[in-house]
């Protein structure tokens, strides 16, 4: 039959990349057709526009984590937070420079969130074997927001392949300077420390440690030790009463979770995580993916677009090279 040759000599792993592209290109259509919000990076309440406010905020000398009189508005969301920003403080001094720019530099962000994320993505399809394959089609639809909603997570794809890449390589300064920076942004990626940790790989622990330190200071200096204090006290309620509806706590609670068993779902399956981190330290790519998912899903606060660097799971099984797939054949006897 015309389409059982087709498969045959295409094969059903480039049958699956197509697939996956196919998707990815549906969902950005469909995102661009019922959310066409997301192509305005200055959209009030929209991810870009919330670092933007946040660099403003910093640069009018005014409280991180509240809205004063002439602020740019962010997207408190009673009950389940109240405050303009759930990062720490540290993205927020990044954006105090790029603040002072204006708009233009809401555009330029969001522009380079999706050109870094669409070459991560084509990385992944090209790369992936079946089951990352079949991980990117399932989860297409985040990915495809991820890509045009200028969320900070946009650049931490790369960075988490730069971590594996690195390890792998033994470029113990990049894998430890990396997992600095992606625990700055957010501190539920420090689980990859824990993953170089066990695996005692001390020389990227040890180049982990003072970046993480450097970045503190250079946050304290540019927002203040009392908003990091503050950071602490909104992390606490953003884990227990705050947590977000995608969350696993959120869900749970849905689902009829007793009231007061609920805050204790995310701290259980975070202790799991980095046991079976632990249990897998002598294979490193299933450890690495337990981390990459544990660094997701043990998040009190998580957006759908935040979903996505699930696909993050199949970078360690990713191919390294363009080499044929098949088994060469046998020469002859």
């Amino acid at each position: 039959m015309p389409g059982v040759r087709v498969v045959v000599r295409l094969g059903p792993e480039r049958l699956l990349r197509a697939a996956a592209v196919l998707f990815l290109l549906a969902m950005v259509g469909i995102v661009a057709v019922f959310f066409p919000e997301f192509f305005d990076p200055t959209r009030i309440g929209g991810d870009v526009s919330n670092y933007y406010a946040a660099g403003q905020r910093l640069n009018a000398g005014h409280d991180l984590y509240a809205i004063q009189p002439g602020d740019r508005m962010g997207p408190p969301n009673p009950p389940y937070w109240t405050v303009p920003l759930l990062n720490p403080p540290p993205i927020a001094v990044l954006w105090r420079p790029l603040a002072a720019l204006g708009d233009v530099a809401m555009y330029a962000w969001w522009i380079a969130a999706a050109v870094v994320s669409v070459i991560t993505v084509a990385w992944l399809v090209r790369r992936s074997r079946a089951s990352g394959l079949w991980l990117l089609i399932l989860l297409s639809p985040a990915v495809a927001l991820l890509c045009v909603a200028g969320n900070v997570g946009a650049f931490l794809f790369p960075v988490y392949g730069l971590i594996w890449w690195a390890d792998r390589n033994d470029r113990p300064q990049i894998a430890g300077v990396a997992v600095a920076a992606v625990t700055a942004i957010k501190l539920t990626q420090g689980v990859f420390g824990w993953w170089l940790l066990v695996r005692r790989r001390t020389a990227a622990v040890g180049w982990s440690i003072p970046s993480g330190i450097a970045i503190l200071a250079v946050s304290v200096i540019g927002a203040g030790w009392d908003s990091h204090v503050e950071f602490l006290s909104i992390a606490q309620q953003t884990s227990t009463t705050g947590v977000s509806r995608l969350s696993l706590a959120g869900i749970a609670g849905s689902w009829g979770l007793p009231h007061d068993l609920v805050p204790l779902v995310t701290p259980v399956v975070g202790v799991v995580c980095l046991a079976l981190i632990w249990l897998l330290r002598q294979r490193p790519a299933a450890s690495f993916a337990v981390a990459a998912a544990a660094s997701v899903i043990v998040s009190p606060v998580v957006y759908f677009e935040q979903i996505s660097l699930l696909v993050t799971i199949a970078i360690p099984f990713a191919r390294t090279s363009n080499a044929p797939t098949r088994a060469p054949a046998r020469p002859p006897t």
